[in-house]
C-alpha cells in the first residue's frame, strides 16, 4: 500500500506542526471533561554518518563526529609532518602557515559539517592542529613515530564538543 496516497506516511515536512486532539485523563477541575489541545510539532533531521554512528546532525558535529575529526586531524598533521621531514629546505614546523592549517581543517571535517555556524571552531581546531604538529616535531626530533595518545583525544575531542556540540534545533 502507497503511504502516500493513504495519509498515513510518518514522514513531516520540516517545520510542520499537527495538531491532535488528545484524551489526558480526567481532569476534576474541567467539569465539562473537555479534550485538552496538544500541539506537536516535527522537524527534519539530517544526519551523517560513518562507520554505523552519526557524526553529524544539520550541519553539526555529534561527540562521535567531534572524535573522528580529532583522529582525522592528527592524521592530516601526521602527513604535513612527513612532508616537513623530507622537505626540510622547504617547510619547517615553526613556518607552518595558517592557510597549511586551514588545509588541514578543511580535511578533517566531514563534508556537510559547516564549521563556520560557531566561530570558536576554527580557532581551536588550528590551536590543536599547531599542538599536534608540536607533538610531531618532537617525536621526530627523539627519533621515534608519534602516536595520538588516548588522553590526548579525549581531552581534544572533548574540547571540541563543548565548543560546537549540542545539535538540539535553536
Amino acid at each position: 500500500m502507497d503511504h502516500e496516497q493513504d495519509g498515513s506516511s510518518s514522514l513531516v515536512p520540516l517545520g510542520s506542526t499537527q495538531n491532535q486532539d488528545i484524551d489526558l485523563g480526567s481532569d476534576s477541575r474541567r467539569p465539562n471533561r473537555r479534550l485538552r489541545r496538544v500541539r506537536h510539532s516535527y522537524a527534519q533531521y539530517r544526519c551523517l554518518y560513518f562507520g554505523g554512528e552519526i557524526i553529524g546532525v544539520n550541519g553539526r558535529l555529534t561527540s562521535p563526529g567531534c572524535r573522528l575529526v580529532v583522529r582525522d586531524l592528527w592524521y592530516y598533521a601526521e602527513l604535513l609532518a612527513q612532508r616537513i621531514q623530507f622537505h626540510p629546505d622547504d617547510l619547517c614546523f615553526c613556518s607552518v602557515s595558517e592557510d597549511d592549517i586551514i588545509r588541514l581543517i578543511e580535511d578533517a571535517l566531514p563534508r556537510g559539517v559547516d564549521p563556520d555556524g560557531n566561530e570558536h571552531i576554527r580557532p581551536l581546531l588550528s590551536s590543536i592542529a599547531r599542538t599536534m604538529l608540536s607533538s610531531q616535531e618532537e617525536a621526530w626530533s627523539e627519533g621515534r613515530g608519534a602516536t595520538i595518545q588516548r588522553e590526548d583525544l579525549e581531552r581534544w575531542s572533548g574540547s571540541l564538543w563543548e565548543v560546537c556540540g549540542g545539535y538540539d534545533e535553536d
